[in-house]
């Protein structure tokens, strides 16, 4: 067990993040602009925004759990291989 644990990504929760972010900024732009007139045009594009943001916050939790899972299972495994080299290099071969 000498191989070097690697710790995991944090680039795709984060990235999910960002993009959820800027569908809510874009969904709240779109609202903030919507007039009378516009009103019965622009909802349904308004909508699928919202079902959007909805399903990319979703999809950012859920990065985000398995991130931290997969986190706490690279600690744990860490620990593990430390413990296990510590204790082999206590006990003297032979």
């Amino acid at each position: 067990m000498n191989d070097k644990l690697k710790p995991p990504v944090i680039a795709t929760a984060v990235g999910t993040t960002a993009a959820a972010l800027m569908d809510v900024a874009v969904c709240l732009g779109s609202i903030a602009n919507l007039t009378p007139a516009t009103q019965s045009t622009q909802m349904p594009l308004i909508a699928v925004f919202i079902f959007a943001a909805v399903m990319l916050i979703a999809l950012a939790l859920l990065q985000w759990v398995l991130y931290f899972r997969s986190f706490v299972d690279f600690r744990i495994d860490q620990s593990r291989q430390d413990r296990q080299s510590s204790n082999s290099q206590e006990r003297p071969a032979g």
